[in-house]
């Protein structure tokens, strides 16, 4: 319906920011609680991708594949996103790929390793 897509493209940008950890601080936000609210926006992502992953999935991609990559929110997308992630694994590999081949930072990048082992065998 309009109304759900409407919905959808007012809900999408606002968890993806909130997902990056965009939103502007107001100086009392600990580093934890930010980290919640991450997780917070990335499962409400989950739970659409859920019900409607043939429509989200073609707005979530190209913001997720570009750098930097968030490959443990793709490991989680992966997991609801069902057939329809068949269309956009190529590009969603490439990106890993190229995002841990740049990654300086050997804690980084072996934390980044695991989140794609997670993405490959879901």
């Amino acid at each position: 319906s309009s109304v759900g897509s409407l919905a959808l493209d007012e809900i999408l940008p606002y968890l993806l920011n909130e997902m990056r950890g965009d939103r502007k601080s107001n100086g009392t936000t600990t580093d934890e609680e930010q980290n919640d609210e991450q997780d917070f926006a990335l499962d409400a992502l989950q739970r659409i991708m859920q019900l409607k992953a043939r429509v989200v999935l073609p707005y979530l991609v190209p913001h997720l594949t570009q750098s930097p990559v968030n490959i443990k929110a793709l490991a989680r997308l992966t997991l609801v996103a069902g057939e329809t992630l068949a269309r956009y694994l190529s590009r969603i590999i490439q990106a890993v790929v190229n995002h841990l081949a740049e990654e300086k930072d050997p804690n980084t990048k072996a934390e980044q390793m695991t989140h794609a082992e997670e993405l490959i065998t879901a």
